[in-house]
């Protein structure tokens, strides 16, 4: 658990984190806990590939990170590609995918258009 009170240098290394009497594990990379309403996940950055496989959802975000709260948030979500460039109108297009590059590697690719980010 991480006291308030610890040494600053003995917090940083401490991967416990609390919400009320919720804890936080942050050293998995992946937690979905919709009775505690806790949902997060570690993202590897993949640049300049792509997962080919059949998207969940297809959309357009603002922000990075955004792609990532969906992702997690869809139950079924286990990786996503992003495009690697904005739109003119300054969009990126997010794919939330049912699988991960572990399960179907041999349909993780190069691209000049997409990064890929994987849970890890």
């Amino acid at each position: 658990m991480l006291r308030d009170d610890a040494p600053l240098n003995t917090r940083a290394r401490n991967t416990a984190y609390t919400v009320s009497e919720v804890y936080i594990d942050g050293r998995k990379g992946l937690k979905r806990d919709t009775k505690n309403g806790v949902a997060y996940a570690n993202f590897a950055a993949h640049k300049f590939r792509h997962l080919n496989v059949t998207a969940l959802v297809s959309t357009s975000v603002k922000e990075l990170r955004e792609c990532g709260k969906l992702c997690v948030d869809h139950s079924s979500c286990f990786s996503t590609n992003l495009a690697a460039f904005r739109d003119q109108d300054g969009w990126i297009l997010c794919e939330l995918l049912p699988s991960d590059k572990y399960n179907n590697s041999n349909l993780f690719i190069d691209s000049a258009m997409y990064h890929h980010f994987s849970i890890k």
